[in-house]
C-alpha cells in the first residue's frame, strides 16, 4: 500500500473513534483527490461542509476537487 493509501487508513481509524471531524474529513478528502478518487473527495468534502458550513476552506476543497473532475463551472461556483 502506497503511504497516502496507509494515511488514508490512519484516517478511517481516527474517523471511526471520533466521527464526524469536519477537519480530519477534509484532510482525508484531499488524499483521495491525490489517488485520483474524486467521488470520495467530493463525499469528504460535503460532510465536511455539512458539519461546519461557515468553513470557507471546506469550500474551497470542494471546488478543488469539482475542478480536478472537470466539472469547471460548478467549482467556480462552489469557490464563490
Amino acid at each position: 500500500m502506497s503511504e497516502v493509501g496507509l494515511a488514508i487508513a490512519d484516517y478511517d481509524t481516527v474517523l471511526e473513534l471520533k466521527p464526524m471531524r469536519h477537519d480530519l474529513l477534509n484532510g482525508r478528502g484531499y488524499l483521495h483527490l491525490e489517488l485520483g478518487a474524486v467521488d470520495l473527495a467530493i463525499r469528504d468534502f460535503r460532510e465536511a461542509i455539512s458539519e461546519s458550513p461557515s468553513t470557507a476552506n471546506y469550500h474551497h476543497s470542494l471546488g478543488d476537487a469539482f475542478y480536478v473532475s472537470g466539472k469547471y463551472a460548478k467549482a467556480r461556483e462552489t469557490w464563490g
